[in-house]
């Protein structure tokens, strides 16, 4: 249950190499938390239960989508 929040995925999930659709990535045995999904947390840093794995963006990501 998403409790009225909005299921906007966050720009990080999309544009990331783990990202498997259906919030759903490599990071997380089960679905990506709310937090990471919805943007409010970098996943450029740990987060509890990620395996290690950490946003990676694809490599044919646009200039424009990059963050530095």
């Amino acid at each position: 249950s998403w409790g009225g929040v909005s299921k906007m995925q966050s720009a990080q999930c999309g544009t990331c190499k783990h990202y498997r659709g259906d919030r759903k990535c490599d990071a997380f045995k089960r679905l990506i938390p709310k937090k990471v999904f919805l943007g409010h947390f970098d996943h450029k840093n740990p987060y509890p239960n990620d395996a290690g794995i950490r946003y990676d963006p694809v490599d044919n990501l646009p200039i424009w989508l990059r963050e530095e």
